[in-house]
């Protein structure tokens, strides 16, 4: 019983210090190369169009959408950096679809009170 109990804290210290494997730099670079995919797989143009054509669901959907990184850029890593890795990529992603879905949203609302107000 003893035995069990040891390994059970031995994991839950593992488990609990998987965060600290990584380096600041590391870290650095890991949400570098993260975010910069983010730009690239993000289409701004397509949740632009979201938040002009749904105003308000299209917003909705930018922060409710969590996509996925590119598998290219996982393959051949250990847990820990596709978990930082994707952590990174989705919050960035999710950023991005907000503020252009948003910017649709503004675009749309503006022509309309533009075009109710010409007639």
């Amino acid at each position: 019983m003893k035995k069990y109990f040891i390994l059970l804290l031995l994991l839950i210290f593992i488990v609990i210090r998987s965060d600290d494997v990584f380096s600041q730099a590391q870290l650095k670079n890991i949400r570098s190369n993260a975010e910069n995919s983010a730009n690239e797989e993000t289409s701004k143009l397509m949740w632009f169009m979201a938040g002009f054509l749904l105003n308000g669901l299209g917003i909705l959907g930018g922060f409710i959408y969590e996509p996925n990184p590119p598998a290219s850029q996982l393959v051949g890593k250990d847990y820990n950096y596709v978990r930082v890795y994707t952590d990174y990529f989705v919050r960035k992603a999710q950023k991005i679809q907000v503020k252009s879905a948003t910017w649709g949203c503004a675009t749309s609302t503006g022509a309309t009170l533009i075009l109710y107000g010409a007639y």
